[in-house]
């Protein structure tokens, strides 16, 4: 865990950094009597060399050490950073937490040395510690200190996303109210853990300290999304997109939410501004906007916009796998199935491609026990995906055993109510196992929200007419 903490200070000196190098050359012998117990600069320069000459030769686990004792020997806190850092590197957190204690002990006013001290007492479950720490770090200056807090809401929740880290930020939203950084990271740390009604509060209080804050007001919408408010979620990524900002992050969620919600002309114009503005989103906006025009029945010109992408980014998995997801709704199974089956010869780790091979073969050809296989391969590396769990339910169910069927669709329905072809599916089985009242409630809840869908509406009226 604490390696990651190395990325994530941008201002860390980095291992051979000016601050620490004392010579241009570190081909000395290395030292192998024990210090002496005062310190003279020969015993540190001793220390130095020793611990660059083991880096030269990929050795950082002698390398910290040596840096250790140097940091010991010295009250340059310099050193003693360093110390921490690698310390951190070779994964020696009680080294570190000793090295991180030094630092900040010579240098009580670096900001960088509490976060890095409080991190390390964070993980190893000293969390009153951290929190005292970490609150004394933050500077005076509010400039400074919204800088210094949003970093650290970075920091903890790339490396704890846990309660421990809500609970060290919910300390300094008590310690600085007014600090709109310190709000907007508890509610994201606080979505990491699922305690959505502690993010809302504090991404209501994040923005009521600072209204026209776009990270914040992203973040209230993300929230939306987390609470199944999607149409809500829209409103506020279109205000947003009205009022002229074009984030990468913005423009994608709010093209994808404005698909999923049918507002076809706003998913339009944010699709030409990925493109204008956002070199980085031009493949994606071409996969969203062939994802779009499949589900509006456009078929050939969702296959004509993905052809053009390919054109021009024809190793594009992505752009792949949409153009494949087309060609079987235009009845074109083997080209769909070869696009599918280099996708998966290139990538034959990954769930999403093995899935979809799978699906398509039980599904479309009569290769079903060759797409069982893959389906379970699919399973076994992404047992939690509702897509996967419905057609390992579909497989089974198609394989003439629809108990076995019956288990799996249920829990792919549970985690995704709202996907109606895995509605169709498990009514389905229902249906043939002669509960014909459970399949139709399936089947009517389904259709409230999604009443045109294809698979859903043929499965009804095939087996209930």
């Amino acid at each position: 865990m604490a390696v990651g903490l190395l990325m994530g200070l941008s201002a860390c000196a980095p291992l051979d950094g000016d601050r620490l190098r004392l010579f241009d050359r570190a081909d000395t012998a290395i030292a192998t009597e024990t210090p002496p117990a005062v310190s003279t600069p020969e015993t540190v320069t001793t220390q130095v060399l020793a611990a660059e000459l083991a880096l030269s030769r990929n050795q950082p686990a002698a390398a910290s050490q040596r840096y250790a004792e140097a940091a010991r020997l010295s009250s340059d806190p310099a050193l003693a950073r360093r110390a921490a850092e690698l310390a951190m590197r070779v994964d020696e957190p009680d080294r570190a937490l000793a090295m991180a204690e030094r630092w900040q002990a010579l240098d009580p006013d670096s900001v960088e040395a509490h976060q890095i001290l409080g991190i390390m007492q964070l993980e190893q479950g000293a969390i009153d510690q951290a929190r005292a720490t970490l609150v004394d770090g933050v500077p005076e200056d509010p400039k400074a200190r919204e800088a210094a807090i949003g970093r650290l809401g970075s920091l903890l929740q790339r490396q704890f996303p846990d309660r421990a880290a809500v609970s060290v930020m919910q300390s300094l939203t008590a310690a600085y109210p007014v600090s709109p950084a310190a709000q907007l990271a508890l509610a994201r740390l606080a979505m990491q853990v699922d305690e959505l009604g502690l993010a809302q509060d504090a991404v209501d209080q994040a923005i009521a300290l600072r209204d026209d804050w776009t990270p914040a007001r992203l973040l209230r919408a993300e929230l939306l999304l987390a609470q199944d408010r999607p149409e809500v979620a829209l409103a506020q990524y279109r205000r947003l997109f009205e009022a002229g900002e074009r984030g990468p992050r913005l423009l994608n969620m709010a093209a994808v939410l404005a698909i999923n919600t049918e507002a076809y002309a706003l998913a339009e114009v944010v699709l030409e501004a990925m493109r204008e503005g956002q070199p980085g989103l031009v493949v994606q906006s071409r996969v969203l906007e062939g994802d779009m025009l499949r589900k509006r029945g456009e078929y050939a010109q969702s296959l004509a916009v993905l052809n053009e992408g390919l054109e021009n980014h024809p190793r594009s998995t992505d752009l792949r796998y949409a153009r494949a997801l087309t060609r079987l709704m235009l009845e074109q199974i083997d080209q769909a199935v070869s696009e599918l089956e280099a996708l998966v010869d290139e990538q034959p780790d990954e769930p999403r491609l093995l899935n979809a091979l799978g699906y398509t073969l039980i599904d479309r050809t009569d290769r079903l026990d060759a797409g069982a296989e893959l389906i379970e391969r699919a399973y076994a590396l992404a047992p939690d995906n509702p897509a996967i769990i419905d057609s390992m339910g579909w497989a089974a169910f198609l394989q003439g055993h629809p108990e076995e069927a019956l288990e799996y669709l249920r829990t792919a329905h549970e985690r995704a109510l709202s996907d109606p072809e895995i509605a169709a599916h498990l009514g389905e089985v229902l249906w043939v196992l002669g509960r014909r009242d459970q399949a139709r409630s399936v089947w009517e809840a389904a259709l409230e929200s999604q009443p045109d869908h294809p698979v859903l509406r043929e499965t009804q009226e095939r087996l209930d007419p």
